[in-house]
């Protein structure tokens, strides 16, 4: 083997311990400065609530009022999705919602907004 294509490979090597050193300092979670404490995060607001928000936050329509309403709460994201579901005929396609609404739960604010 050549001295060149050892060191050319050598330093491809050094190169990709680089670059993965750098993607993992990139992607770490801002440290917790103590603001948020762990019973700040607990507090959420009630499905209730995130399903009330969702409507006004996608204003008024006929389609998301009657809709049938699947809430789910991501503890990991802190945030409820509440989804506007479509009743579907049989042997029909097309969307399966409505409107898809990503509220923050511990603030109640609108985070995303969707509609199929």
């Amino acid at each position: 083997m050549k001295p060149t294509m050892i060191i050319i490979g050598f330093a491809g090597i050094l190169f990709l311990i680089g670059l993965g050193a750098w993607y993992m300092s990139s992607n770490r979670a801002p440290p917790d400065d103590g603001r948020n404490s762990a019973e700040e995060k607990k507090q959420t607001i009630s499905k209730d609530s995130a399903i009330e928000i969702a409507r006004q936050a996608w204003g008024p329509s006929p389609r998301v009022e009657n809709a049938p309403v699947e809430v789910s709460l991501d503890t990991e994201r802190n945030e409820y999705v509440v989804i506007f579901r479509t009743v579907l005929p049989p042997n029909c396609t097309g969307s399966d919602y409505h409107a898809k609404i990503t509220i923050d739960a511990s603030t109640g604010k609108v985070k995303r907004k969707l509609g199929g």
